[in-house]
C-alpha cells in the first residue's frame, strides 16, 4: 500500500496556538497544543499502530491533529518512532516503505516537527538516532545538495532534479503565469513544450514511477526559488537539532555496526550529509566518557563481530569533515586515556588485540557467540562423537573437528579483517597529520609518537646545505650509516644541487690536483638522485608530499630518471627546478600533484607549449633567450594586464635567470661551497692524529673488544653528542666491532629539518672522532643543535640545546657530551623559554642520576666566571678543561674550577684545540670504562651459566660486580673512576683545579696470556678502578 495514493486532500496548516501565559510551553513550536477535547495521545498512537501495521488510513479524519502534541507535548513523529521500537522488542524490523515516506511527506510540511523536545528532553532526532536509523537517514536524504539544483547542461541528460525527493519538487511547483510571459520568444516556446512533456509529473506526488523520459528537464514545472528556500529551512532545522552530541554519539554505537546489519544502518553517503549538519565545534568536544565523536569510533575496533571495514568509513568521514578533531586530547573523564589523541588510542588498541591473539585460543567461550553459530556446531559435533563407526566417516567425506578449533579459525579471519582496517586507519590519521602545511614538526611528532622517543621516525629528508657530492658512494653512506628510519609517509624531500663542487668547477678553473680529480669523478657521475629514491623506496615510504629538488646545475637529471625517481610516492607539491622540464615527465612522475612549479630560461616556445600543449618534448638550449624574452617582454605585458584587469602595466616585474658569474656565489643552503657564515663553528683543520696518551690504551681497548668473543647478549654503551651534527664519513668509522655493526642515530633541532648529518658538520664531527677514537663501540646519539644564527647570535639558539637534551634522556643514553656553553642572561635582559626549559631538563637529568654529563669550560680567560655559563656552570655536571700533553692546564682555564683536565691542547695535525676536546675524549673515556664493566659483568654471568671452573664462588660477588655496574652509570660513579685513572685515591677529594686524567698509568698494558689470566686481570681491575665497600 501507498499512503501517497490516497485520496487525501492536503489542507492549509491552522496555525499554531500562541501559548498561554505561564502555561508549560516556554519556547515557540511548530505544532499545536492539544484541544481539551481531543486525547491527542491516543490519536497519535492510532495513526502509529496502523501505519506500523500496514493499515489504510484516513488521513482526512486526522488532518487537525497531525500538527499537534500531546499532554507530554510529544508531537505525531515521536509516537510512531515509539510504536515502532515496541515492535522491535524481540526481533529488529526496518520499517516499512510506507512509514519511511509518512514520515518523509510529514517532515517536508513541518520540519520543525523532527526536532522538537518534548517534557522528558527528548526529540524525534535522538530517537531515530538510537533506535530506527532508517528513519533518521531518510529524513537527512530530503536535503536537496547544491549540484542538484543546477540547470541541465547536455541534451538528453537525465535531469538532476530527478533525484530529489518527489513530493519537495510537488510542493513547490512554478506558476502558470511565468510559462505564458514565456511564450513570447523561441526559449520560452521550447519551455513550454517541455512542460507539456512532463503535464503527469505532479502525479509522482501520489505515485512511486519516475517521469516519464530522462531526458526531460525538471526546472520547468518547479520553483527553483520556493524549493531552495524550503530546502534551507530543512537544513536549519536539522542542523539545530544535531547541535546535540548524543545524536551523533548515538550512531557511534556498535550495535550499529554489526557484521550482519551495519551496511544497511549506516550508509555511507547520508553519513556525510549528516556530518555536513553537525556543527564545527561538535567534533572537538568530550563525551560523558571523555572522548570526541573520532575517539569513541576508534574505541569501537576494541569490541568483535563487527563490520570493521564499514567501521573505517565511518572513521574516514569523520576525520573528512573535521580535520582538527584527531588532535583532540581526551578529558579526565577518561581515566586511564585521559590526555590521549585518537593515534595514540588506536595503536594501542592494536597492540592489545596482537597480545591477545598471541594467547591460548582455547580459553575463549563459545558459547559466547552472540549470533549462535557455534552453538548449533557443537551440537553437530556431539552426534559425530557417538558415531565411531570409521566407515561412516569415509562414506560422507566427513571428519571430526573441534569447535575450538572452528572459532580459533574465524578468530585468525576476523583478526586479520580487523588489523586491516586499523592500519588503514592509522594510515589515514597519519596522512592527515603529516600533509597539514600549517602544524609545527614538533606538534606533528608528539601526535605521531606521544613523547616515545624509541617509536619516532623519520617524516622528511633534508640534504639541503650538503657541501659533498651526493653521489652514489654519499647514498650508501648515508643509508647504512646515518641510522635513518623513515615513516612511511613523509612530509616532504629536499635536495640541494648534487654536485656542488662541479657548479663552482663550471665557473672557474682550479689548478688545485685534488679538486681536479674530484671533479674528474664526479663527471663519471649521473642521475645520482635515484638512488635517494630508491632507498625511500626500499624503507617502505609510501608517499611524499612536497619533492623539493635543485637540479640547475651544469648535469641535471634526465627526464626519464625524474619519472622513474617519483613513480608511486603520491606527490602532491612538484618543486623540481629543472630549466625548460617536458610537462609530459611532470605529468607522469607526480599524477595526483595539487602543486606544480615550473622553471624557465625565457624560451618562449616552452612556455607557449606549457601553456596550450598537453605534450612536451625536452628542446636544446638557445643562446638567444634571454633576448627574445626581452623583445617579448612588452607584449607579454599587455596581454597579461588585459588578462587580468588587477594587473597594472607597470607593475608588472619579469626576472631573468641569473648569470653564470653571478649564479655561483648562490648559497644553496645554510652553508656555501668552500666558505663558513657569521655563525658557523671556526674552521677545524686536517683530521687529528691519535697523540701519544691515546695510544697507550690501544692494547687496553684491544683486550675489552677481545674479551666478548662469543659472549650474547653484547654490552652497549650509548653516548649522546650535541653539537653541529657529524658527517656521514666518520660515522662509518669503527662502524663494526666483534661482527656487530654499530649505526649511529641522529636527530636535527634546526628549523629546517636539515638531516643530522648534513653540510660540514666540522666540530660535532670532530668530537664525534675524539670519542670514537677511545670508545669505538660506542653507539653515537648526535643531537644536531641549531647553529644557523636565525634566532640568536650565540653559536647555538638555547631552545635546540633544550630540545636536544631532552631528546638525549628520551633516548635513555648513558653518557651526554656537551663541547660547548653558552652564557646565562642577565637579571633585566628578559626571559628566555629555551633557557628556561634547558635548565629545567638539565636539572631533571641530574636529579634521575641514570645518565653521565659531561660539560666543557668555556676557555673565556680570567674575566668570566664558570657560574655565567650553562651547562658547566650546574654543579652537578661533570667539569672538564684542557689541558697539554705534561698536564698543565690551557692559559684561558687557569683560573676556572674544575674536575678533571684532559688532553686538548697541541693536538698533532690540529689547529683547534681547548676544552671541547677535552670533553669529547672524557666522554669516550667515561664510555669505554663504563663497556668494560658491563663486558666484565657478561662475561662472569657467562661463567656461571655455563658451570664453568672460571665462575666465581659465591652469590655475593655476584651482587658485587652489579652494584658496580649501577654506581659506574651514575656522575659520583664516573668521578670515582676518572679519580683513579688520575693516579688519585677513590676517595680524594676533587680540588678546584682538578686532576690531570693519565688512564694509561693504573691500567697497563699488560692483561694475561691465558684466560684465567684474563678474567682475574679484569676482576682486578674492576675493583680497582671502582672499589665496592
Amino acid at each position: 500500500m501507498s499512503l501517497r495514493s490516497l485520496p487525501v486532500k492536503r489542507q492549509a496548516r491552522p496555525r499554531a496556538q500562541q501559548p498561554k501565559p505561564n502555561s508549560r510551553a516556554k519556547r515557540q513550536v511548530a505544532s499545536q497544543q492539544p484541544e481539551s477535547n481531543i486525547d491527542v495521545h491516543s490519536e497519535h498512537t492510532d495513526i502509529a499502530n496502523a501505519l506500523v501495521d500496514g493499515k489504510p488510513i484516513d488521513l482526512e479524519k486526522y488532518k487537525d491533529i497531525r500538527l499537534q502534541r500531546d499532554q507530554d507535548r510529544s508531537n505525531l513523529l515521536y509516537r510512531i518512532l515509539l510504536v515502532l521500537k515496541k515492535h522491535d522488542d524481540e526481533e529488529y524490523k526496518p520499517a516499512s516503505e510506507e512509514v519511511l515516506r509518512f514520515v518523509e511527506d510529514l517532515v517536508i510540511d513541518a520540519p520543525e516537527l523532527f526536532t522538537e523536545m518534548n517534557d522528558h528532553s527528548s526529540t524525534p532526532l535522538i530517537v531515530a538516532a538510537r533506535f530506527k536509523l532508517e528513519v533518521l537517514f531518510r529524513v537527512i536524504n530530503l536535503l536537496v545538495p547544491a549540484d542538484k539544483l543546477r540547470e541541465c547542461t547536455r541534451q538528453k541528460e537525465k535531469c538532476p532534479l530527478s533525484s530529489v525527493n518527489q513530493y519537495m519538487l510537488v510542493k513547490f511547483p512554478l506558476e502558470k503565469k511565468a510559462n505564458v510571459a514565456a511564450s513570447s520568444n523561441e526559449k520560452g516556446r521550447e519551455e513550454i513544450k517541455r512542460q507539456e512533456k512532463c503535464d503527469g509529473y505532479k502525479s509522482l506526488g501520489t505515485g512511486t514511477r519516475e517521469p516519464e523520459g530522462l531526458d526531460v528537464c525538471l526546472h520547468g514545472p518547479v520553483n527553483l526559488k520556493e524549493l531552495t528556500k524550503h530546502n534551507d529551512k530543512i537544513k536549519a532545522v536539522l542542523s539545530a537539532g544535531m547541535k546535540q552530541w548524543s545524536c551523533l554519539q548515538e550512531l557511534l554505537d556498535s550495535r550499529n555496526f554489526d557484521s550482519y546489519t551495519a551496511k544497511t544502518l549506516i550508509p555511507h553517503l547520508s553519513f556525510r550529509s549528516l556530518l555536513q549538519l553537525c556543527p564545527d565545534e561538535l567534533f572537538n568536544t568530550a563525551g560523558n566518557g571523555g572522548f570526541n565523536p573520532l575517539q569513541n569510533a576508534i574505541r569501537l575496533y576494541n569490541e568483535s563481530n563487527l563490520d570493521f571495514q564499514h567501521l573505517s568509513l565511518v572513521i574516514k568521514e569523520l576525520v573528512e569533515r573535521a580535520p582538527s578533531s584527531i588532535y583532540f586530547k581526551a578529558t579526565y573523564s577518561a581515566h586511564q586515556d585521559r590526555d590521549k589523541k585518537s593515534l595514540r588510542l588506536l595503536v594501542e588498541i592494536a597492540d592489545r588485540i596482537e597480545e591477545d591473539m598471541q594467547g591460548d585460543y582455547t580459553t575463549f567461550d563459545i558459547s559466547a557467540n552472540e549470533h549462535g553459530e557455534y552453538d548449533e556446531f557443537e551440537e553437530e559435533s556431539v552426534g559425530v562423537d557417538d558415531n565411531n563407526d570409521p566407515d561412516n566417516d569415509v562414506e560422507y567425506g566427513e571428519q571430526e573437528i573441534d569447535p575450538s578449533e572452528a572459532y580459533e579459525a574465524e578468530a585468525e579471519i576476523e583478526y586479520g579483517g580487523r588489523r586491516k582496517c586499523i592500519i588503514e586507519t592509522e594510515h589515514m590519521l597519519k596522512m592527515v597529520c603529516i600533509g597539514d602545511p600549517d602544524l609545527e614538526l614538533e606538534k606533528k611528532l608528539e601526535f605521531l609518537y606521544w613523547g616515545d622517543a624509541n617509536r619516532v621516525r623519520e617524516i622528511g629528508l633534508n640534504l639541503l646545505g650538503e657541501s659533498n657530492i651526493i653521489g652514489n658512494r654519499y647514498i650508501e653512506m648515508a643509508r647504512n650509516r646515518s641510522g635513518t628510519i623513515f615513516e612511511t609517509i613523509l612530509a616532504s624531500v629536499k635536495l640541494p644541487y648534487w654536485n656542488l663542487q662541479d657548479r663552482s668547477a663550471h665557473q672557474q678553473q682550479t689548478s688545485d690536483q685534488e679538486s681536479s680529480t674530484e671533479d674528474k669523478n664526479a663527471e663519471q657521475i649521473s642521475d645520482p638522485y635515484e638512488g635517494i629514491f630508491n632507498w625511500l623506496r626500499g624503507s617502505n615510504v609510501e608517499k611524499i608530499f612536497t619533492v623539493e629538488v635543485d637540479d640547475t646545475g651544469p648535469e641535471p637529471h634526465s627526464n626519464a630518471v625524474i619519472r622513474k625517481c617519483l613513480r608511486d610516492f603520491q606527490v602532491e607539491v612538484f618543486k623540481w627546478k629543472k630549466y625548460d622540464i617536458c610537462s609530459e615527465t611532470v605529468y607522469e612522475a607526480a599524477p595526483h600533484a595539487k602543486e606544480v612549479h615550473l622553471y624557465c630560461r625565457g624560451n618562449t616556445a616552452i612556455l607557449r607549449s606549457w601553456a596550450f600543449s598537453p605534450e612536451l618534448h625536452n628542446m636544446k638550449d638557445n643562446l638567444n633567450d634571454e633576448k627574445d624574452c626581452k623583445e617579448f617582454q612588452g607584449t607579454m605585458k599587455d596581454i597579461l594586464s588585459k588578462k587580468c584587469s588587477r594587473l597594472k602595466h607597470e607593475n608588472i616585474i619579469v626576472e631573468y635567470p641569473e648569470s653564470a658569474s653571478s649564479r655561483a656565489d648562490v648559497d644553496h643552503g645554510i652553508f656555501s661551497v668552500g666558505q663558513e657564515g657569521s655563525n658557523s663553528m671556526p674552521s677545524i683543520g686536517a683530521q687529528p692524529c691519535q697523540d701519544d696518551w691515546i695510544d697507550e690504551l690501544r692494547s687496553f681497548k684491544d683486550y675489552v673488544i677481545n674479551m666478548l668473543h662469543g659472549v650474547e647478549p653484547e654490552p652497549t654503551v650509548k653516548i649522546a653528542v650535541l653539537d653541529d651534527g657529524a658527517s656521514l664519513k666518520e660515522l662509518g668509522q669503527h662502524s663494526s666491532v666483534n661482527g656487530h655493526n654499530i649505526c649511529a642515530k641522529g636527530k636535527s633541532f634546526r628549523p629546517d629539518s636539515a638531516q643530522y648529518w648534513v653540510g660540514p658538520c666540522k666540530h660535532g664531527t670532530m668530537m664525534v672522532k675524539c670519542i670514537r677514537q677511545l670508545c669505538p663501540m660506542a653507539q653515537l646519539h648526535v643531537g644536531r643543535l641549531d647553529d644557523s644564527g636565525a634566532v640568536e647570535k650565540q653559536k647555538f639558539t638555547t631552545e635546540s640545546c633544550h630540545k636536544a637534551l631532552k631528546w638525549a634522556m628520551e633516548m635513555d643514553v648513558d653518557i651526554i657530551s656537551m663541547s660547548w656553553s653558552f652564557r646565562l642572561k642577565a637579571q633585566g635582559q628578559g626571559t628566555d623559554s629555551g633557557e628556561n626549559g634547558f635548565l629545567k631538563t638539565l636539572n631533571t637529568a641530574l636529579r634521575s642520576n641514570k645518565v653521565i654529563i659531561f660539560a666543557s669550560l668555556p676557555d673565556k680567560g680570567a674575566t668570566s666566571e664558570i657560574a655565567d655559563y650553562v651547562p658547566v656552570g650546574n654543579q652537578g655536571v661533570i667539569r672538564i678543561g684542557s689541558a697539554n700533553i705534561w698536564g698543565e692546564e690551557a692559559q684561558e682555564i687557569k683560573f676556572a674550577s674544575r674536575h678533571f683536565l684532559l688532553p686538548g691542547e697541541e693536538i698533532p695535525g690540529e689547529s683547534d684545540k681547548g676544552s671541547s676536546f677535552a670533553t669529547a675524549y672524557a666522554a669516550g673515556l667515561a664510555g669505554l670504562m663504563l663497556y668494560f664493566l658491563r663486558a666484565h659483568e657478561a662475561l662472569e654471568k657467562q661463567y656461571l651459566d655455563d658451570d664453568s671452573l672460571l665462575a666465581l664462588q659465591g652469590q655475593e660477588l655476584y651482587d658485587t660486580i652489579s652494584k658496580r655496574i649501577q654506581m659506574a652509570g651514575t656522575i659520583e660513579g664516573m668521578k670515582t673512576i676518572f679519580k683513579v685513572l688520575s693516579g688519585k685515591n677513590a676517595t680524594d677529594d676533587i680540588d678546584l683545579k682538578g686532576f690531570f686524567v693519565r688512564p694509561y698509568l693504573p691500567l697497563g698494558k699488560k692483561f694475561g696470556g691465558d684466560e684465567s689470566q684474563r678474567i682475574n686481570r679484569c676482576r682486578d681491575i674492576a675493583r680497582k678502578i671502582l672499589p665496592i665497600d
